[in-house]
């Protein structure tokens, strides 16, 4: 499901980083996992595979790791 979603955020945040700075977006990009650092591990105690796999999701589309990845591919 997140690698779905990724297919279309990579493209987005490459081209977020054109319209902003690479700088802003990759400062966002680490900005955002620091911040769901802390709601990622609650979210994965409870053990439930749905907020697992909600965690999951945001984690890696939700403006973390792709934006990330985004910026450095361009």
């Amino acid at each position: 499901m997140a690698a779905a979603l990724e297919f279309f955020a990579i493209p987005l945040y490459g081209m977020l980083s054109d319209y902003w700075s690479r700088r802003a977006v990759y400062t966002g990009g680490c900005l955002f996992l620091i911040a769901f650092a802390l709601p990622y591990y609650a979210l994965l105690e409870t053990r439930s595979p749905v907020w697992i796999t909600v965690a999951t999701v945001v984690a890696l589309v939700g403006r973390g790791t792709r934006c990330l990845y985004a910026v450095q591919r361009r």
